[in-house]
């Protein structure tokens, strides 16, 4: 059998969970992990990557954690990272706009139409306070 939908770092890293229970590593490797175990239907490995995404969830990595919660049904990292949107969503909103242009104008029109992110765009966005360029 070839599996070619996985990378295969997060594969050695899955199987290494279906044998022993763990995962070394996993803040490096959570949202890969977190995608292969929703397709794998890895529960618990699944609830431990969302919750590691959880910390690392910030006003920099919540449009991404967001658009990858909505993709694997993490519920919480979805309710945590939409709020944090909400509450921080302006500055948010201004920065996506000032350095992304075309994707905030597709963005846009994606929410007005109800469309689904296709899990290509790139969200990554510099806020004032970060000091690296995306």
């Amino acid at each position: 059998m070839e599996i070619t939908d996985v990378p295969c770092e997060i594969f050695e890293k899955l199987l290494c969970y279906i044998y022993t229970g763990r995962v070394e590593l996993l803040d490096d490797h959570a949202e890969g992990l977190l995608a292969a175990a929703d397709k794998y239907g890895l529960i618990k490995l699944k609830q431990s990557c969302e919750r590691c995404l959880l910390n690392q969830l910030s006003l920099e990595s919540a449009p991404k954690l967001l658009k990858l919660a909505e993709m694997h049904c993490a519920a919480d990292l979805k309710a945590s990272a939409t709020n944090l949107i909400k509450t921080q969503g302006i500055g948010l909103i201004q920065s996506i706009a000032e350095q992304k242009p075309d994707q905030f104008v597709q963005l846009i029109c994606d929410l007005i139409n109800g469309n689904q992110c296709d899990g290509n765009d790139d969200w990554t966005i510099v806020t004032s306070t970060s000091s690296s360029e995306s």
